[in-house]
């Protein structure tokens, strides 16, 4: 797989994200997923408008709810390097150390990744108010 486009190097114009891809250092998880189904989009309409794919940029989000207003997380960020793609170094968030921010933090990813794959919004994380 082309790290870039994640199109295949055996089949000319497919694509293979999340599971079905070797992604290099990147997890096999949804959020890395999308990350890689974004890019990809990108490729392809790059592709078809004959236009030059910006420097591709991943990341990866794992979080751990421990109650309904406390939450950890992992992140990664992950770019391509000599054709694979490589964790990248990077700072830790500000509000790593906050287990209430991350909760926020967590409902916030999933409304967005829910409303990015699915065009909509199923129920949110946030307790109700």
């Amino acid at each position: 797989m082309k790290p870039d486009t994640f199109e295949s190097t055996l089949v000319a114009n497919i694509h293979v994200i999340g599971d079905a891809c070797i992604a290099g250092a990147m997890p096999k998880s949804a959020s890395a997923a999308h990350s890689q189904a974004v890019q990809c989009a990108r490729a392809i309409a790059a592709s078809l408008r004959e236009k030059e794919l910006p420097a591709p940029k991943f990341e990866s989000v794992c979080y751990s709810l421990l109650g309904r207003d406390r939450a950890l997380s992992i992140h990664g960020h992950f770019s391509v390097a000599d054709g694979e793609i490589r964790q990248a170094d990077v700072a830790p968030d500000a509000d790593s150390t906050n287990a209430r921010a991350q909760a926020q933090q967590a409902a916030r990813w999933y409304d967005r990744i829910v409303a990015e794959s699915f065009g909509g919004r199923l129920q949110s994380m946030l307790p109700a108010a």
